[in-house]
């Protein structure tokens, strides 16, 4: 299948999750030099992006080193569910998740919780103004409902690759825990370990 560049976080690689109600959901689905603001298409969030990252023609780039983009979002309840989605190019030298993939935050705080479970969601051909790309869509889930705090906001760092294209994301947060990746991996171990750890620090 080839799609446009414009199709980007629209295509199949992004996943809509219905978490149950209350859920919170922010789309960035166009994070090119247009949208210099970063604004989200939907949802209340903002994301950054850090340097040497910059927003190229088909969005979030880096010629010369790795870089990372930040996300944030509020919300009226207590989070108990996180999912963050990645619309990406990845250089193919390197794994997905890159360097240990996404790490989450709440409250303000800089706790830099890996995921519980992490799913690559399969990959589409596009036609950008960099040539043929594939773009593959990348998914963290966090359970926060063991953590004894109420958390009404969080922000999520991802680290990328050099020559790695970032065309979208997605933050859906809900009030409910449910298993909505299906596939867990090897990462839900380091979940559980910063888990404990944390726990421990609070004891």
């Amino acid at each position: 299948m080839i799609l446009s560049a414009t199709a980007s976080v629209q295509a199949a690689v992004i996943t809509n999750y219905s978490l149950g109600s209350p859920q919170d959901t922010t789309i960035w689905n166009n994070l090119t030099n247009t949208n210099t603001g970063l604004a989200a298409a939907s949802g209340s969030g903002s994301a950054t992006l850090q340097a040497p990252g910059f927003q190229a023609s088909v969005g979030f780039y880096s010629f010369s080193l790795d870089y990372t983009s930040t996300v944030t979002q509020t919300s009226g309840f207590d989070i108990h569910n996180v999912i963050f989605q990645v619309d990406l190019a990845s250089n193919p030298a390197f794994p997905i998740p890159f360097s240990g993939g996404a790490l989450l935050s709440f409250n303000g705080g800089s706790q830099n919780i890996p995921a519980n479970w992490f799913l690559d969601s399969g990959s589409e051909n596009r036609v950008t103004s960099f040539g043929p790309q594939t773009y593959t869509g990348a998914a963290w889930q966090w359970n926060l409902s063991a953590y004894g705090e109420t958390i009404t906001s969080i922000s999520i760092v991802n680290p990328y690759s050099v020559h790695t294209s970032v065309a979208g994301m997605r933050v859906d947060s809900a009030a409910a825990f449910v298993a909505a990746i299906p596939e867990p991996s090897a990462i839900s171990l380091c979940g559980l370990a910063g888990l404990m750890a944390f726990r421990r620090r609070r004891g």
